[in-house]
C-alpha cells in the first residue's frame, strides 16, 4: 500500500474505534463530547472575580483560554472509566443500542421529540428482552411475530414483567409514557414540563430493568446521564 492509502485507513479505523470509546465515556459522564470539540475555538477570554472581589483574567500556556465549561465531581470520569471505555472500544464493543438511543433522547432540547425518543428506546429494550429469555429455541420470524402480537409498549412490557423482570407498573407506562408519547407522535402536542420528565423517567426505568447499563471497571457505578 502507498503511504498515503496507510494513513487514510490508520484515520478510517482510529476514528471507529475513538468513536467507540466516546460514546462509552458519554454514557457514564453526563457529557456531550462530540459538542464540546465542535465548539472549542482559540478565541475569547474568560474573567472571574476572586474573593477579594478583583477580577482576574484566566489565561493558559497559550494565551487566553477560549471554550471553558465547569464541570461538578459527578461529571468527571475516572481512570477506570477511561481504560473500561478503551477496552471496549478496542473489543469492538458498543454500547447497548437502547441506552444510546435514550441518551440522546435526554439531550434532545426539542421535548415532544424527546419523549417520542424515549419510547422508542423503551421499546428496544423490552424487545431484545423479550428476544433473550425466549431463547435459541424459537426461530427469528417467530419472536418477531410474538412481539409485534404483544401490541406495543405496554403489551410488551406486560410479558417481560411475567419474566420477573421489575419493570413500572402497567398504569405507570401507559399514562406517564405511552399516552404522552402517542399524543406528542399523532398529535404534534409538546408534553408540559412535568410530562415530560415523568415520561423519560419511565423510559428509564424500564431499559433499567431490561437492560442494564454496562458499567466500567472497578468502583466506577455513577447513574446513566439524563431526566429520571
Amino acid at each position: 500500500m502507498k503511504t498515503e492509502e496507510v494513513g487514510v485507513r490508520f484515520e478510517q479505523l482510529f476514528e471507529l474505534w475513538y468513536g467507540l470509546a466516546r460514546q462509552w465515556f458519554e454514557l457514564w459522564t453526563p457529557q456531550d463530547l462530540v459538542s464540546r470539540e465542535l465548539s472549542l475555538h482559540p478565541e475569547g477570554q474568560l474573567w472571574l472575580d476572586d474573593e477579594n472581589g478583583a477580577v482576574q483574567m484566566l489565561t493558559g500556556w497559550h494565551g487566553p483560554l477560549g471554550a471553558v465549561q465547569l464541570l461538578g465531581d459527578d461529571q468527571v470520569l475516572t481512570s477506570d472509566a477511561v481504560a473500561s471505555g478503551f477496552d471496549r472500544a478496542s473489543a469492538g464493543e458498543a454500547p447497548p443500542l437502547e441506552w444510546l438511543l435514550y441518551m440522546n433522547a435526554s439531550r434532545n432540547k426539542d421535548r415532544r421529540q424527546s419523549v417520542i425518543e424515549a419510547a422508542s428506546a423503551a421499546e428496544v429494550a423490552a424487545q431484545t428482552a423479550f428476544a433473550k429469555k425466549l431463547g435459541n429455541d424459537i426461530s427469528d420470524d417467530v419472536v418477531q411475530m410474538l412481539i409485534t402480537q404483544a401490541n406495543g409498549l405496554v403489551g410488551l412490557t406486560s410479558v417481560v414483567r411475567g419474566f420477573g423482570l421489575e419493570v413500572p407498573s402497567k398504569n405507570a407506562i401507559q399514562e406517564k409514557l405511552s399516552r404522552v408519547r402517542n399524543m406528542a407522535a399523532h398529535r404534534g402536542a409538546t408534553p408540559e414540563e412535568e410530562e415530560y420528565r415523568a415520561a423519560l423517567g419511565v423510559a428509564r426505568a424500564i431499559i433499567s430493568a431490561t437492560s442494564p447499563m454496562p458499567l466500567p471497571a472497578g468502583s466506577y457505578a455513577r447513574e446513566v446521564p439524563g431526566v429520571s
